[in-house]
């Protein structure tokens, strides 16, 4: 993490595993249990993040990593799949995670569904990085 930082928080030269490696680091960092998937064929699950919150119960989301080149957005197709894979794993929400941002549409679910559904886009992504390795306030996470 502390490497992308140093070279301007540029996601470009990350493979698309090691950018799934990477959000499940930040979630580790975040006391998450973290099982990174196997890459293909992963029924739409690159992550699945767990903790136990206490007398609130266990919390379960699945990732959907997307790592996307410069000017491409995620589309509602895609989050469409991302609530349908959180229903198939009973998980408590589905989160999608991208180098660049959503479309008008895709966002607008996520927001519909705010509870269920979230989001962390270029932006929150490199809020999410700083915050873990300097230390600085404000999360970005879902």
């Amino acid at each position: 993490m502390r490497r992308l930082l140093e070279r301007g928080t540029s996601f470009e030269g990350l493979t698309w595993r090691e950018f799934e490696e990477l959000v499940g680091e930040l979630l580790e960092a975040d006391g998450y249990t973290v099982r990174v998937g196997p890459g293909r064929d992963d029924g739409g699950v690159d992550i699945v993040a767990s903790k136990d919150l206490g007398a609130a119960g266990l919390f379960r989301a699945v990732w959907q990593a997307k790592k996307l080149r410069h000017g491409k957005k995620v589309g509602l197709s895609v989050i469409r799949e991302l609530a349908d894979t959180r229903v198939e794993q009973k998980a408590s929400k589905g989160v999608i995670v991208t180098t660049t941002f959503l479309t008008r549409g895709a966002l607008a679910r996520v927001k519909r569904d705010e509870y269920l559904l979230g989001k962390v886009d270029g932006n929150d992504l490199n809020r999410w990085i700083e915050r873990v390795v300097y230390g600085h306030s404000g999360t970005a996470c879902a």
